[in-house]
Parts: structure tokens; sequence; C-alpha cells
């Protein structure tokens, strides 16, 4: 980690937020990791299937950078805590173009006010998303049509939903979205040209479909899956409606 570390917490800095606080060190740490497995009889046993991530925990270690006035460190605590506030979209100069969605898992205190050598700790955690990712957003468009396909590549070391919007050129009833052997489909639509349908994941990493104030969740076929995973790297998106239509997917890379 580079000797001067900066945070940032809804695009708001420590330092700025509380200049007589100087961070001193930021650990990362899986809160906990489950894996599941699947039963292969025809194997004799079971395989690993996969690892869900519970958490992904940021501790931030700091001093307060003042001395003799027992008042000022007092503020300059409710400063950090302020900060921390109920949480957000942190950043950190130590990795750039890159954010985490946390909450305040705990909060900094002083333990004795006239102990100036302790330092403090406050504790940030992320549930919803328990990775860094990008902060920027990759998108491509693919070709209007009634099917066709597009490649979307990702960076990152992890597997992130897809999101997606779909823009009708006629009516459309019908359509779908596939990449990675995944499938939503939709039908029961009354599309005119011009509308739009989005697939989007909310700040809570729940997929939301929806044309304009109307939600779509409920037209999904049964056999569709529940959202989209891509992997890092080269994913082809493929899409089918009854009329033509232009897709725009989009997804963050996501890292370990």
């Amino acid at each position: 980690m580079p000797r001067h570390v900066e945070l940032y917490l809804n695009g708001i800095s420590l330092r700025s937020a509380a200049p007589k606080i100087w961070i001193t060190e930021v650990t990362e740490e899986i809160d906990a990791q489950d894996m599941t497995t699947a039963i292969f009889p025809a194997w004799d046993g079971e395989r690993q299937a996969r690892g869900v991530r519970r958490g992904l925990k940021v501790t931030v270690t700091a001093q307060i950078h003042q001395v003799h006035d027992l008042q000022a460190r007092s503020a300059a605590l409710d400063a950090i805590a302020a900060w921390v506030g109920s949480g957000g979209i942190l950043t950190a100069s130590y990795r750039p173009g890159k954010r985490l969605r946390v909450i305040p898992t705990r909060m900094p205190c002083l333990g004795k006010v006239r102990d100036y050598t302790q330092e403090i700790e406050t504790e940030l955690t992320a549930y919803a998303v328990p990775f860094w990712e990008d902060d920027a957003v990759t998108s491509v468009t693919g070709t209007a049509g009634a099917e066709g396909s597009l490649t979307l590549s990702l960076a990152g070391t992890h597997e992130t939903p897809l999101d997606a919007e779909i823009t009708a050129g006629g009516a459309v009833t019908a359509l779908s979205l596939t990449a990675g052997g995944q499938t939503i489909a939709l039908t029961g639509l009354s599309l005119a040209a011009g509308d739009t349908v989005t697939f989007e994941h909310t700040e809570d990493d729940f997929l939301v479909i929806r044309a304009g104030n109307t939600r779509l969740m409920d037209k999904r076929t049964a056999a569709s899956a529940d959202e989209i995973l891509l992997g890092h790297g080269s994913n082809t998106v493929t899409w089918e409606a009854d009329a033509s239509v232009t897709v725009t997917a989009k997804a963050r890379g996501r890292y370990e």
C-alpha cells in the first residue's frame, strides 16, 4: 500500500472531512465465504460447485493529530464519524478506477481521551456487492435486428451481472437475452416502436426489469434465469425478439 492513502466516501475525502485525521493503515478481509457443493453420482461423490462471498470488510486505522486540545480531539472524532455516516460508495487512492458499496459495521471511538498516542479504527463492510468493481460501466451496442449478438469484454476477476437496454423498432410482444448459457425471456409484452426495456441492478444488487415506469419482472417465463452473469474477458450476448430491436449490453468488472 502507498505511504499516503486517501479514502473517499460518496466522493468526499476523509482528509477534507476531518483534516486532523491521518490514515495509518487500511486492511481488507473477506468477512465470510460459503462453499456449495453438487452431488455427481456417476463420479461417486460431491464436487465443489461455487463459492458465495458474504462480505468484504475494510478496516481503517487512523491517528488524530491534535495533542493538547481535548475538545478538538473530540471534534475530529465526530468529523470522521460524520464522514462514515450510513456508508455509500467507497473509493481509494490505492485502487484507482474502482469502487465498493459499503455500510459502517464499527464506528470510531476513543477509549481514553487523554491517550494521545492511541489509534482509532472504523470498519466498513460491503454486503450487497462484496467485491471491488469498476467505477465506469463498460457498454456495447449491437446492430438492430430481430435477432443478433454482440461481444462485451470486461476487465476483472469475478463474474458480474448483465444490465441491458433494448429499444423496440416495431411492435414487440416477446424478447429474450442470453449469455453464458443463461437466458431471461419475456412474453406478453406490448411494446411500440421507440419503447425501451431496461435490465438494471439496483445499488442493493437486485435485478429490475421495466419499460418506462412499468415493471416487467412478472413477464419472465418460468424457465428464465434469475439473472445473467458474465465472466471476465470476452462475453457473447445474444437476443431474439418478434420484431427488430437495438440492444445495449452493460456491466462493471468485479475483482477478488
